[in-house]
């Protein structure tokens, strides 16, 4: 886990003005309390009205902190070795401000830049940025305007034209995954502001098939069919041919990922070789083995041949190979249960000396020998 600017300020609130919230010895004893809401031995509805309603409940103890709160100070923290520059957490997310010739400026900070990796270079850069706007990297060749690259709240993006009361939501687009930007060009930012961009028409219904960038990454779209792009192709190259493959795959399932294609039978058992996109990359699938692409092998290289290469290493498979044949178990032998035979209780014997104190016994009595 990477703490958040926000974690820390809520850390720091917590530490100065409520410190028992973060004392270990509250968080054991709520523990066990909830443990005994959970064996029953603790009513949870009681418990929860006295931690937040009670004498020394949450409720007391921020109405007595409240005039003691700073709420400038309270949502702004300092990070060691960064004495010029102070951070804050806002309404629209973390920002950080500094003195530029006298007078406070500020600037956004990414929700991906973690405090752990914020440098003075880094700092001055996002400053620096805001105060003079970022350099256009060139001019659209249909409209004419500045084509800039910058870095925002929910990370880099490609932007056309300037912010204007008249026009103040210039068309964006966001890096797909996997690019820096530094490896933006012209040409890339201009295919990213084209976006979604047709590729062409299916060949069998005449239907559009585009190529788009959404919030989880690159996609392709026909109609309201959706195929995620891998990361295996380059997102700046994927042609007609590559989509209609990529729409031929099912739909992935919650249960298990669907292959990108099937290579072709194995010659050895005649099941599918399946070429799959792991969070690791490409491999191959063969029944029960996966074997990783070797290097500089690509999904669109990859032949059946190869495939089988790579996966000789890790499976041990002859079209000859005998098969197991479940041995016949041995009918067991019924040994015939011998008759039960009733024990019968013998006669109660009576000794002659209580015969002759008591009366004579109701039942038949056997003298001894």
């Amino acid at each position: 886990m990477i703490p958040t600017f926000t974690a820390m300020v809520v850390s720091n609130l917590l530490s100065k003005h409520l410190p028992e919230y973060v004392d270990l010895g509250f968080t054991s004893e709520m523990e066990l309390s909830l443990d005994k809401v959970a064996e029953g031995d603790l009513d949870s509805e009681k418990y929860l009205k006295q931690i937040y309603f009670g004498p020394k409940g949450l409720q007391t103890q921020v109405a007595a902190q409240d005039k003691n709160i700073n709420p400038d100070e309270a949502r702004s923290i300092h990070l060691q070795g960064l004495d010029g520059f102070k951070f804050h957490v806002g309404r629209y997310g973390a920002y950080l401000t500094t003195k530029k010739d006298g007078e406070d400026v500020s600037a956004s900070l990414p929700d991906a830049e973690a405090p752990a990796d914020i440098t003075a270079d880094r700092a001055m850069e996002l400053i620096d940025q805001k105060i003079n706007g970022a350099d256009s990297i060139g001019k659209d060749p249909v409209s004419g305007q500045a084509i800039y690259i910058l870095n925002g709240r929910y990370g880099p993006y490609v932007q056309l034209g300037e912010v204007t009361p008249e026009h103040d939501k210039p068309k964006r687009a966001s890096l797909p995954p996997g690019t820096t930007l530094d490896q933006v060009t012209m040409d890339k930012a201009l295919f990213l502001l084209s976006l979604p961009r047709l590729l062409g028409k299916h060949p069998d219904t005449g239907i559009d098939i585009k190529l788009g960038l959404g919030r989880f990454g690159p996609f392709i779209q026909i109609e309201k069919e959706y195929r995620s792009v891998p990361r295996s192709m380059n997102f700046f190259e994927v042609n007609l041919a590559q989509a209609l493959e990529l729409i031929k795959i099912p739909k992935k399932s919650r249960r298990g990922s669907s292959p990108l294609k099937v290579i072709g039978k194995h010659p050895a058992t005649g099941e599918e070789v399946q070429l799959m996109d792991g969070p690791y990359g490409l491999y191959i699938k063969h029944a029960k083995t996966n074997a990783s692409l070797a290097q500089g092998q690509t999904a669109e290289s990859l032949t059946l041949e190869q495939a089988v290469e790579l996966l000789k290493n890790k499976e041990d498979i002859s079209p000859t190979k005998p098969t197991k044949v479940a041995k016949a178990k041995a009918p067991k032998k019924t040994v015939p249960k011998k008759a039960a035979v009733k024990k019968t209780a013998p006669p109660m014997v009576v000794p002659a000396a209580i015969i002759a104190k008591g009366k004579p016994a109701a039942t038949k009595i056997r003298k001894k020998a």
